[in-house]
């Protein structure tokens, strides 16, 4: 009869399509705290932890107000394609130790995957939750076909679990997050140390530079000479890269701990920050660049520079710039009189210019000199 009274409950609450589908290890001993139940007044962690992450509006309510609200709740959980199952359909007898949770659970899983089969779609995503119910079901119900989705245990949201289990959720369920997370490992891995890392950021640059001035290339034609300079060459030109940012800053460790930051967020709105985008002119980056320049020429010879088609990937006041503001450009001389054949920058993946160059310089950079160039973004 209990089975039955749990069921009729939880029936009220099925989606017409389940999109996830939470399993939880048991209904609680005291059965008037049954997830699905309306009226429940306490210790009814696993509701209150479930609609704190997916509805806003919920992390905004104390926790009596919530209760209150719970059938509306549990309607808009529904409405969102949310289902929740036990994996044991009748409450452990009290005092059951893991061990024993584990034996129950074990038991179970034929009559489980038979529920999950029939409940679930092609694109239901299965979410196990609990230590014990992960430990027990993950690798059957993954070796009979089931969409689990979690690939570690998510503790189960009771008394100092709820960041946890909110986070492996948010990092489980929200897209976004999920998307951003894997940008930052890509970011992390991209400004990582090591000549080989080396080479990939100086490839990326001479690909988005080229193909923000619209120069069509295959792949194969861009080559990487083991001895450098210069360090991409395409064609006649030869592309000398390096990047300029601002000083004392140390790329690599901002996204290391902008990725441990995205790793611990709950979902994609906790990494939020107040940011107001300034367009940088234009004359500060060529003077910046000057200054760079000017370094540089002291550690190439002449005949060296005369040769080089030099490359910057401008990256300094990004905090505050969003892009590059046209407007008046300094005095070149001084950079003219260092004998460099070409200087250009890229700036994000897309805007770009050719500062100067001479006349034995590739013609797509003679054509384009001077000009500051809003390419399409690119991945």
């Amino acid at each position: 009869m209990a089975v039955l009274k749990y069921e009729r409950a939880r029936r009220r609450y099925k989606p017409r399509r389940i999109k996830v589908l939470f399993v939880a290890e048991a209904p609680p001993a005291d059965v008037r705290r049954f997830f699905y139940f309306e009226k429940v007044k306490d210790l009814d962690w696993l509701f209150l932890a479930l609609m704190r992450r997916h509805y806003e509006d919920a992390r905004d309510l104390d926790t009596i107000d919530l209760r209150e609200r719970k059938r509306e709740f549990l309607r808009r959980f529904a409405a969102d394609g949310n289902y929740l199952v036990d994996a044991h359909e009748l409450p452990f007898p009290r005092g059951a130790s893991p061990a024993a949770k584990r034996r129950l659970l074990t038991a179970s899983l034929a009559a489980l995957t038979t529920r999950l089969r029939r409940l679930r779609s092609k694109t239901t995503r299965v979410v196990l939750i609990s230590n014990s119910v992960y430990r027990a079901c993950y690798a059957p119900l993954r070796a009979a076909g089931v969409n689990v989705a979690n690939t570690e245990s998510i503790d189960f949201p009771s008394t100092g679990h709820q960041h946890d289990f909110g986070r492996k959720l948010g990092q489980l369920l929200d897209d976004n997050l999920r998307c951003t997370v894997q940008a930052l490992e890509k970011s992390v891995r991209f400004w990582g140390p090591g000549k080989t890392n080396q080479k990939v950021r100086e490839r990326f640059v001479a690909e988005r530079f080229l193909r923000g001035l619209g120069v069509a290339f295959a792949d194969a034609e861009l080559l990487q000479p083991d001895d450098d300079p210069p360090d991409v060459c395409f064609g006649n030109a030869a592309f000398e890269v390096k990047e300029v940012q601002d000083r004392g800053r140390k790329r690599h460790d901002e996204y290391r701990q902008r990725l441990e930051r995205a790793r611990q967020a709950e979902r994609l709105g906790d990494l939020t920050e107040h940011f107001s985008p300034e367009d940088m002119p234009i004359a500060k980056v060529y003077a910046r660049l000057m200054e760079e320049t000017q370094k540089l020429a002291a550690k190439y010879f002449a005949n060296v520079r005369s040769t080089l088609d030099l490359l910057f990937y401008v990256n300094f006041g990004m905090e505050k710039a969003w892009g590059i503001e046209d407007g008046p450009r300094p005095d070149l001389q001084p950079l003219l009189s260092e004998g460099w054949r070409s200087v250009s920058f890229l700036h994000g993946t897309s805007t770009c210019c050719v500062l100067m160059a001479r006349d034995g310089a590739p013609e797509y950079l003679r054509t384009h000199e001077g000009k500051l160039i809003h390419g399409t973004a690119v991945e």
